[in-house]
């Protein structure tokens, strides 16, 4: 029996769809096109787990300008097709999903339309839906703590009561502002970080999860 958690709360990206990648390739695609040369690996250290609109700030910093006025929508038609076509699941998580038999949701930085996409292709949908929350439904999203707490209180669970599975800082600063324990997936952002940031405990592998919970749970 659980003693701890009543409630376990997934980001999506990275964590149960592997997008992260795709979001990346794209972004960084769509940043060419404007002059901009950015390495990967700048965009999944500063672009991770942010929402979009902080993204946007950060694309004009480069650039010096603001974006052009069909920036966003041009990013969210590439992104879109790019997920349809090469979206899959992080690997091991369905695995953990079917392991698992707490009340769970998702809570994420990301669009409800792209979500729509990511966990209806790779049919993960069916593990949460309907409790899939994202940042349009709250005033501010990650790092703030608005969209844990909305999550928590929408799923009538106290926040001590809730595990968080996050993959960047960004959201386990904003699990961690909420008052919820996190479990670090250290898959693109590195352990030490997620560490820093407030994880309790960090994993390599989604095969890990199952486990790592109980034993949080009986910690």
């Amino acid at each position: 029996a659980n003693t701890v958690f009543d409630l376990t709360i997934f980001d999506c990206d990275g964590v149960l769809v592997d997008s992260e990648r795709i979001y990346n390739e794209v972004f960084r695609e769509q940043i060419l096109s404007l002059g901009v040369d950015v390495p990967i690996e700048y965009l999944y250290e500063h672009f991770l787990g942010k929402t979009l609109k902080v993204c946007i700030e950060q694309v004009e910093g480069l650039i010096g300008a603001p974006v052009p006025e069909d920036f966003v929508a041009t990013l969210n038609t590439r992104t879109h097709a790019a997920l349809l076509a090469h979206i899959e699941p992080v690997p091991g998580i369905r695995k953990a999903l079917d392991q698992l038999d707490y009340p769970r949701c998702v809570a994420s930085n990301g669009a409800h339309a792209a979500m729509e996409i990511t966990l209806g292709q790779t049919e993960l949908a069916q593990y949460f839906a309907p409790n899939i929350f994202s940042a349009e439904d709250v005033a501010r999203g990650k790092p703030y703590p608005d969209l844990y707490l909305h999550a928590a209180n929408t799923m009538g669970v106290e926040p001590n009561k809730c595990v968080v599975i996050e993959d960047s800082a960004t959201g386990t600063t904003a699990a961690i502002a909420a008052g919820m324990t996190v479990i670090g997936f250290a898959r693109l952002t590195p352990a030490q970080a997620l560490s820093d940031a407030g994880a309790t405990v960090t994993i390599e592998s989604m095969a890990n999860l199952p486990d790592t919970i109980e034993q949080l749970a009986h910690a």
